[in-house]
């Protein structure tokens, strides 16, 4: 290679580190204040997770055949808080903000905490048809709140508005709300689907806390899993 081309490529590494390391200098930022905008908080869902492996269930034989498989989800999924502000989403940070502004005001909130994570216990089990492959899916559930953040650093400005979101769940329970679906696929693709909770150990989250409570069902179509609440450095079984 030429002295010029190894000069060449030595300057456009160069500005790119440099570019790197000016957006990552300038791409966060923090606030320590959530001023809420008095709205009562809007319930949403979470992005669908797949929660099993893909199975398939054999024909049935025989015109008479009521030939029916189990298909079953059984694990722990974690869930975090979230905010639209891309230059703010470090959970531990902004959870407690809007905790502490809720809490001011004297607000019910759906859910007992504004938490920053939930371990969330999956233990679920529908019936495929004779002939049927598919998986199982969960939505979780959230709730959210708007207002302006201050007291802000970095790329961060006095007045941004911004929503966070966090797990819905019960604190008569301890589970989280959310949805479970069958998803359709053909037999020649079940293999793709491995179980997403292979290898972990039942009953624990990733703290190795027991005592997750089984999952069940609130209503038809909307089901619930029980969960590990975190918030802080507290942990609420």
């Amino acid at each position: 290679m030429h002295i010029e081309q190894l000069l060449f490529l030595s300057t456009l590494l160069l500005n790119s580190k440099a570019f790197a390391a000016d957006s990552s200098s300038t791409s966060s930022g923090n606030c320590t204040t959530f001023n809420w905008n008095q709205d009562d908080a809007k319930i949403a869902y979470y992005a669908p997770i797949r929660i099993s492996s893909g199975q398939s269930c054999p024909d049935s034989k025989g015109a008479n055949s009521t030939n029916t498989c189990p298909l079953s989800a059984n694990g722990a999924a974690q869930f975090s808080a979230e905010s639209n502000i891309t230059a703010f989403q470090n959970p531990s940070k902004f959870a407690p903000l809007v905790e502490q502004a809720l809490e001011s005001a004297n607000v019910t909130m759906p859910a007992p905490y504004f938490n920053d994570s939930v371990i969330s216990r999956i233990d679920q089990t529908r019936i495929l048809e004779a002939g049927q492959s598919a998986y199982l899916n969960f939505t979780a559930l959230k709730f959210c709140y708007e207002g302006s953040l201050s007291d802000c650093s970095g790329s961060l400005e006095d007045g941004t508005k911004v929503e966070f979101c966090a797990p819905l769940w019960s604190e008569k329970d301890s589970l989280v709300s959310g949805e479970y679906t069958v998803v359709n696929i053909s037999k020649s693709e079940v293999g793709q689907y491995k179980d997403p909770y292979a290898g972990q150990s039942d009953g624990t989250g990733s703290d190795g806390d027991k005592g997750i409570a089984s999952g069940r069902v609130l209503s038809e179509g909307l089901m619930t899993a029980g969960v590990i609440i975190s918030l802080g450095l507290a942990t609420f079984l």
